[in-house]
Parts: C-alpha cells; sequence; structure tokens
C-alpha cells in the first residue's frame, strides 16, 4: 500500500491528508474497478429532486461517491451524460474531458475524440488536470475542488477538497502525486461533496446544498 493510503475493503482505499502547507485537507477514495463498478446516477432526467451526494449514496447502495459535472439553474446537466448505456444528455462542445466505463475499465479523453464506442457510463466535464502523467496549464483562480482520476494500474480515484481552496495547477499536482496518470475536474465550489461508507469507515464531506447528477463505487457482487 502506498504511504499514506488506508485499507478499507479488499479493493478500496481510502486517504485523509494536508497539502498546500497545511493550508487545505484533500480526502480521497482509491478503487479497483474490478471490485467496484462505477455508476453515474442523474436525477434531473428522471423526474427527481437534487440529492446529497450521501442521498445518492445511500439510495445506491455505493460504497463511495462524488459529485458530479456541471449543470443549468434548473438542475439540467451541462454535458454527456451516460448511464447503463443509455444516452440521457448529449455531448457539450467544449475544452472538457469524458470520463467512461468501457467493458468494465475507466478512461478519460478529450471532448473532441468523442464517447468512447461501447460506454456503459460517461460523464462529461472539465478541465482535464492530468493528461497521460502531464499537468497542463490553467488560469489562476482558488476554490473548492472535486475531481475523479485513474492510476497508472487503472485503479479510480475520488478526490474532494475538504478544507482550504486551491488552484487548479495545485489540485492537478496533487492528483498526479497521489499516482494519476489521467484526472478530470468534476464541479468544484459549493457543489463540492463526498461520501464514504464502507468496512469500519463512514466519512462525509458536504456541499452547499443537494446537486442533480454524482459518481458512485457500487461493490461488485
Amino acid at each position: 500500500m502506498t504511504p499514506g493510503w488506508q485499507p478499507v475493503l479488499p479493493g478500496m482505499s481510502y486517504r485523509v491528508s494536508e497539502v498546500a502547507g497545511g493550508s487545505a485537507q484533500v480526502v480521497a477514495v482509491l478503487a479497483d474497478p474490478a471490485r467496484f463498478r462505477v455508476v453515474v446516477w442523474e436525477a434531473y432526467r428522471e423526474g427527481r429532486k437534487p440529492r446529497t451526494v450521501a442521498e445518492f449514496a445511500q439510495a445506491g447502495q455505493a460504497a463511495a461517491a462524488i459529485n458530479g459535472g456541471f449543470f443549468d439553474e434548473e438542475g439540467k446537466p451541462l454535458g454527456l451524460v451516460v448511464h447503463e448505456g443509455k444516452r440521457l444528455n448529449p455531448l457539450r462542445k467544449a475544452d472538457w474531458g469524458i470520463f467512461a466505463v468501457v467493458r468494465g475499465k475507466p478512461r478519460i479523453v478529450h471532448t473532441r475524440e468523442g464517447v468512447p464506442r461501447g460506454a456503459t457510463e460517461a460523464r462529461q466535464c472539465g478541465p482535464r488536470l492530468v493528461i497521460r502523467g502531464r499537468v497542463p496549464r490553467f488560469k489562476p483562480g482558488e476554490s473548492f475542488r472535486s475531481a475523479v482520476g485513474i492510476t497508472e494500474g487503472g485503479r479510480v480515484m475520488l478526490a474532494v477538497t475538504s478544507r482550504g481552496q486551491l488552484s487548479l495547477h495545485h489540485w492537478a499536482r496533487v492528483l498526479k502525486q497521489w499516482g494519476c496518470r489521467n484526472a478530470l475536474n468534476l464541479d468544484g465550489g459549493p457543489s463540492r461533496q463526498l461520501y464514504v461508507e464502507a468496512g469500519q469507515v463512514k466519512l462525509e464531506v458536504p456541499g452547499a446544498y443537494g446537486v442533480p447528477n454524482a459518481l458512485g463505487l457500487v461493490a461488485d457482487r
């Protein structure tokens, strides 16, 4: 186990670490996609009201969950949403990325590459934070952060800032340092939230309000 990560269940670990010289704290979950399915939940298309990530996780019996991508004032998703192979919202023309699951394996691609063929779950957001191990340049500005990443070994990472705000550059560097070869920024600010209920661990990083979409890690039984 890489230093800093604590095992929760077979195939899942988590960490809570100080970053930026102690001015911020990050909570992250790392999971093996062979043991935990990544699920995209979308409340707007189902005619449901926004939920907290904790409510999404509990309803979906997920071991962990994180808020998803951007949405408008009515809660309609901005960008691609795919669930169980069905496209619930179209691709948005933007300099963003797409997190997708294809034949059980996670991928992050640029929007211009289109929806990966055979994607069963997918969510579009941006910008991409780590691209094949490289951190690109970003505009300045700090905020609460949320992201999904994929490590060199193909594990899925869900991460949020639980305290303090970070620039996109600093956020991306943390994710790279923690093993992400590719990472995608999710909706940050007051939307960012994460929930974990697995093994003996139960923790929540709450947001300011409910959100209309989320990503979950559900144990394969």
